[in-house]
């Protein structure tokens, strides 16, 4: 098993406009911490999309 928690990015993604770009990070961060789909995940990826 693997605890290395890494996330890599396609070079198109910085093409995306900073918003989209921004939930894409917040997105991928919330899955590394929940590692799943849960209401948990997107109740955590909504409240820090909506700190930024």
């Amino acid at each position: 098993m693997c605890l290395k928690k890494v996330i890599n990015f396609h070079w198109k993604c910085a093409m995306l406009p900073l918003s989209v770009l921004g939930y894409v990070i917040v997105y991928e961060l919330a899955l590394l911490e929940h590692n799943n789909y849960s209401p948990w995940f997107w109740l955590t990826v909504e409240i820090i999309n909506a700190k930024l």
